[in-house]
């Protein structure tokens, strides 16, 4: 049966990943490995048979069968880095993660010079005050 729907639906079969009954809905649930699985892990492409009669209930499929499905199992894998055969995103996540990395270790590095300028700065005008208020008192008296 799914071989069958996998050339109906233009996809290939890798391997076979489970099989699961859900009580609650009265099915199994068949789930493989295909051709059209956008992650790297785990399965997308599963079909849902009939507890009781054995008829097929509902093809599920990651690509191809609604515009939905495509989207949001793409937008899974990039949100995961779990992208299938696809090594330059994977490189370009590193990248990025590198060059964050760097601009937040740059940024407190710049702050904390920045404070210490004020810090000295502000020790100095500091000193400036006093000495003014010294001579000022100094003079008066």
């Amino acid at each position: 049966m799914v071989q069958r729907l996998a050339a109906q639906h233009g996809f290939t079969i890798t391997r076979p990943y489970g099989m699961a009954y859900i009580p609650e809905f009265g099915v199994y649930t068949y789930a493989v490995r295909g051709s059209n699985d956008i992650r790297g892990e785990g399965w997308d492409t599963s079909i849902w048979i009939d507890g009781n009669t054995g008829a097929l209930r509902d093809v599920s499929l990651p690509s191809g069968q609604h515009t939905g499905n495509t989207i949001s199992t793409l937008l899974w894998g990039l949100h995961y880095g779990d992208i299938r055969n696809f090594l330059v995103y994977r490189i370009l996540v590193s990248f990025f993660g590198v060059v964050l990395t760097v601009i937040s270790v740059t940024g407190v590095y710049i702050w904390w010079k920045k404070r210490t300028v004020r810090k000295l700065a502000a020790s100095r005008h500091l000193l400036t005050l006093r000495s003014q208020q010294t001579a000022t008192t100094g003079a008066v008296d």
